[in-house]
């Protein structure tokens, strides 16, 4: 942490004439931006904490990634930095750029691992075997979404996942279904090499999707 008055320091003498300068100040969230005015010679000196992407500072992407990319909320952080009395974006700001770069950068990265892990089942000529579990909501709780996931098991690696509605009645017995939606749903189906098998929760009625 950098305090404003140890910094405001290296700006208060002109580097040309020495003399005491004017100091400005500009902050965008994480990015602060010093104008320093020499009184006598009228020298003026932009300088800037960090670059630019586009017309975004740098440092405050780089904070929306790292809040995003390892799961923590950002109003938490938010709320530890105004404490700390450290210059941030506001949570709005937040949530814009999660959604106009990070979600895409997330499905982007996504689908590209995916690409990848079906080409290497491919490529291998090697019957894989496929798992899955076909709901994801605590015992004694049904919700009304459900998330599959279809992972092949020897490489450990997912390679779909989805959230699908399960009715109305939100019942985990119509959560079955899900598995001729992965059909549906997946794609690069065409690629697939040949499964040796399947395995996930034993639900009876996904028997008559797996036969097919």
């Amino acid at each position: 942490m950098v305090y404003e008055n140890n910094l405001m320091q290296l700006f208060r003498t002109c580097p040309t004439c020495t003399r005491t300068c004017q100091i400005e100040t500009f902050v965008v969230g994480t990015l602060l931006s010093v104008t320093q005015i020499c009184s006598h010679y009228y020298h003026k000196k932009l300088w800037k904490s960090q670059p630019y992407i586009g017309n975004i500072p740098a440092g405050n992407l780089q904070l929306s990634a790292a809040v995003a990319f390892n799961g923590a909320s950002y109003i938490q952080i938010h709320k530890v930095l105004s404490s700390l009395r450290l210059e941030c974006m506001c949570p709005r700001t937040y949530f814009s750029h999660q959604r106009a770069f990070l979600q895409p950068a997330i499905l982007w990265q996504w689908r590209a691992e995916q690409q990848q892990v079906i080409e290497r089942a491919k490529q291998s000529g090697k019957p894989v075997t496929l798992g899955g579990d076909m709901r994801a909501d605590s015992p004694d709780c049904s919700l009304p979404v459900s998330t599959t996931t279809k992972m092949r098991t020897v490489v450990r690696r997912a390679i779909w996942m989805g959230k699908l509605w399960s009715g109305s009645d939100g019942r985990s017995t119509r959560r079955e279904n899900t598995l001729s939606t992965m059909r549906r749903l997946l794609p690069h189906t065409t690629m697939w090499t040949p499964c040796r098998g399947c395995f996930w929760r034993r639900w009876p009625s996904i028997l008559a999707h797996t036969r097919n």
